[in-house]
Parts: structure tokens; C-alpha cells; sequence
């Protein structure tokens, strides 16, 4: 799957690997016209939160209307149903509801955004729909992935995500080496590393097309680990496990 997805994003143009939010100058900074022009097309999101069954479609045009750049929701709730297009402020994408008021502000690349809505706090992840059914095609294909450093395959039930207990929180117990990222997303920055056997609380977790991915409580703050990846570049592994 790692080699799969970094094959993909290399057919990619030059600004999809562009963070937004981390340009370094604004002489690299690309116009608005051209960003909306990378990152048109379907978007989804695989969080149940946001769809009233299947999955969640946000269709981004590039042509921009009324100072908004269009964004069609399609089987969307909550609140997503409410989108109608976005923006770009300080290099993140800000997303405005029919309203014409901010929603949510997310920043990424062409495979990825994410970010949180405006008012609630809550984590929002979209992924371009062709890549990411195909990563989870995929992912779906692996027979076996491996309890951490182990060589038991892991059950059905333990890619489940975390029940959440009465105060919003849930024990998860690292079995690696674990980088605990800023952003749920491969390319962003790490903020600190989880040894195994490390017992950490999660705040929230979310379904995407490569596995799970949760928030989690810091010392100084909070980070994300992802429940999938690759050990020694070709054995898929569960990284965490729920519960302590």
C-alpha cells in the first residue's frame, strides 16, 4: 500500500504536493485561480458523521462565483450539507456555508485536506475521491496485518475504532514506534514519537482511505496516529490497539 500511494502522487502536478498552510514565502505562493484549478474535482470523506449513507461527496469547481468558489455537497448531513463553496486566507482553504459564513478551515495538499470546523472544534478530513477509493481497494486487498512488531494477524474487530467513554476520551496502547503527526494526514510534521506499550488517551477518531486515524492527548498539546502502516517497507501492521 506505502509503495502504491507514493507511485500515485508522483503523476501528480507540482502544486498538489504544496502544503497549504505551510508556504514559506509568498513567492512561492500560488494564485487562488490556480489552486482552485488543483484542487477541482470530487472529494470525499469516509466519516460516517458527515453522510446519510455511503459517503460524503463535495464537489469543488473551478470557477469562481459571486467571490466564492462553488462547492456542490452530495449525500452530505450536518454540517457539510450547508456547504456552498471556499475561499483562500493566510495559505488554508476556508470553507463558507449558504450563509456566506466561515465553516470550517482546512489545509493539505491535492490528496488530502484537513483541518477543523469553525465553531464545534470538530476534525474534518477529505481525500480526492479517485486516489482514495483506490488506496482503500487496496488496503481492503491485505490478507493479514500484524500486531505491532508481532507476527499474529490481527483480528476483524481490532481496526475498529476506540469506544469513546463518558468523558469523551478512550484508551489506546501504542505496539510501536509511533510517530504522532500534526495533522492526520503522512506528510505533516511530527511532533513527538510513542514508544511501545505507551498508554495515551484519544479524543477523536476518524475513518479514512488509508485506516483509522486518532487524535490523541499530548503533554503540550494533542497530535494524530494513524492504526495502519508498513513495517520495514513491506508488512502491514496494526500500530495501536484499543484499550491499556
Amino acid at each position: 500500500m506505502k509503495y502504491f500511494i507514493k507511485r500515485f502522487a508522483s503523476c501528480l502536478p507540482a502544486i498538489a504536493l504544496i502544503l497549504l498552510g505551510q508556504l514559506p514565502t509568498p513567492s512561492v505562493a500560488q494564485s487562488t485561480n490556480a489552486v482552485a484549478q488543483a484542487f477541482a474535482g470530487d472529494w470525499i470523506t469516509y466519516d460516517q458523521r458527515h453522510a446519510a449513507q455511503g459517503q460524503c461527496i463535495l464537489s469543488f469547481s473551478a470557477t469562481e462565483q459571486d467571490a466564492l468558489y462553488p462547492i456542490k455537497p452530495q449525500n452530505c448531513i450536518n454540517q457539510l450539507a450547508s456547504i456552498r463553496g471556499w475561499t483562500l486566507k493566510n495559505n488554508q482553504l476556508i470553507f463558507v456555508d449558504d450563509k456566506k459564513l466561515p465553516l470550517a478551515a482546512v489545509g493539505g495538499n491535492q490528496q488530502r485536506i484537513s483541518g477543523r470546523f469553525l465553531q464545534s472544534g470538530m476534525p474534518l478530513i477529505l481525500e480526492k475521491a479517485a486516489l482514495a477509493q483506490q488506496v482503500t481497494a487496496s488496503r481492503k486487498a491485505i490478507r493479514c496485518s500484524y500486531l505491532g512488531y508481532g507476527q499474529t494477524c490481527a483480528k476483524p474487530r481490532q481496526f475498529a475504532p476506540p469506544a469513546m467513554g463518558t468523558d469523551g476520551t478512550a484508551d489506546i496502547k501504542a505496539l510501536v514506534n509511533l510517530n504522532v503527526r500534526s495533522e492526520p494526514r503522512n506528510n505533516a510534521t511530527v511532533k513527538a514519537v510513542l514508544k511501545p506499550e505507551s498508554c495515551v488517551k484519544a479524543t477523536f477518531c476518524s475513518l479514512t482511505s488509508d485506516g483509522l486515524w486518532c487524535r490523541i492527548k499530548l503533554n503540550d498539546g494533542i497530535g494524530w496516529i494513524k492504526k495502519q502502516a508498513v513495517r520495514q517497507k513491506q508488512w502491514p501492521i496494526l500500530t495501536f490497539v484499543n484499550g491499556c
